[in-house]
């Protein structure tokens, strides 16, 4: 399910726009969360003065991905169940991904297009 648009313009026109390298990117990984059946929605961060596209498929499972400055994609770590799940089994190997805001929260960070494959491989571990 796709929503949201900012300035008045939808996400498919906001896509195909961006320069080749990142629409690539960005359209692949729209594509596969799409058909998993995350339903997207486009926001504004105003901190730092981008729009942003974000994935859920409940409450409890976001993903942002960003394209403007930098492209990349997060997965929130939000329930404390999944970081300690991820430290018993993946710690190691996700531990070049996972970084904390100043509010404290964790994340998986993915730079796109270049870990794109650590992502979708971590999200398949993480909501199979």
């Amino acid at each position: 399910m796709r929503t949201g648009s900012v300035g008045n313009r939808n996400v498919d026109d906001i896509v195909n726009t961006l320069p080749a390298p990142k629409k690539g990117a960005v359209s692949q990984v729209r594509n596969i969360l799409l058909d998993l059946e995350y339903i997207e929605e486009m926001e504004y961060d105003a901190v730092n003065v981008e729009p942003v596209l974000t994935y859920s498929r409940s409450e409890d499972q976001l993903i942002v991905l960003r394209y403007k400055w930098e492209v990349n994609v997060s997965i929130s770590l939000k329930r404390p169940e999944i970081l300690d799940d991820l430290q018993k089994t993946v710690k190691d190997e996700l531990a070049n991904f996972l970084v904390k805001d100043d509010e404290g929260d964790c994340w998986l960070k993915f730079s796109l297009p270049e870990q794109q494959e650590s992502f979708f491989s971590t999200l398949r571990k993480l909501f199979p």
